[in-house]
């Protein structure tokens, strides 16, 4: 048999043949395994950071802790009875300004505890308000059912005066950026504690 009639010998090259599929898949070639799970990170990676970019605390919020013993924000809060309540009304009382939302589960468990100890002020004649401060980004119908079904009586309002969409001027006075939270200011108008977490009617008048 002379060359020209040998028979063809099979190609065992794999780096010849390859799959006709390979370059048809997401990514290809010797990290081809990896790329759907790289793919889904990045898609994980951006959803995080465009919600964090619409939930992110203000950058001009003031540090909380600042205030303390010093004279508190001027602020004013329109009331869910439709009048106005602001620092000026208030001179020469203690106030506590409670910052709610009806999402905040905490919120529900402390609003009670502070309606009593709001009626117990009142009967003891004591100078001293609690004012309730509904945070901007809450839903509007959310926030006045849950006041209804608690039955609060103390004064409440909503905080959805300026221009941010999601913090009000009064939250942002105070930096407030976690809720419940609430501001104790003295009858001379500095700000003795802030409190951020649920409190009684106990830890309330301590």
């Amino acid at each position: 048999m002379t060359d020209e009639q040998q028979p063809a010998t099979p190609n065992t090259d794999d780096s010849i043949e390859s799959d006709p599929f390979e370059h048809g898949r997401v990514g290809y070639g010797t990290y081809a395994k990896y790329t759907p799970a790289l793919l889904a990170l990045g898609i994980v990676l951006v959803i995080a950071y465009i919600g964090w970019n619409q939930w992110k605390p203000e950058d001009n919020l003031p540090r909380a802790g600042a205030l303390i013993d010093q004279p508190a924000p001027d602020w004013s809060l329109r009331l869910l009875d439709g009048s106005t309540v602001d620092s000026a009304d208030l001179a020469g009382r203690a106030v506590a300004l409670n910052f709610w939302a009806s999402w905040c589960a905490p919120c529900e468990e402390e609003m009670p505890e502070l309606d009593r100890l709001n009626n117990a002020l009142v009967a003891e004649g004591a100078p001293a308000t609690i004012i309730g401060v509904g945070v901007k980004r809450d839903n509007n119908d959310n926030a006045l059912a849950m006041v209804d079904r608690l039955g609060v009586t103390y004064p409440l309002g909503r905080d959805t005066a300026g221009e941010s969409d999601t913090i009000g001027p009064v939250t942002q006075a105070f930096g407030v950026d976690t809720f419940p939270a609430t501001v104790f200011i003295r009858p001379d108008g500095t700000v003795s504690a802030i409190v951020f977490g649920p409190l009684t009617e106990d830890s309330a008048r301590a």
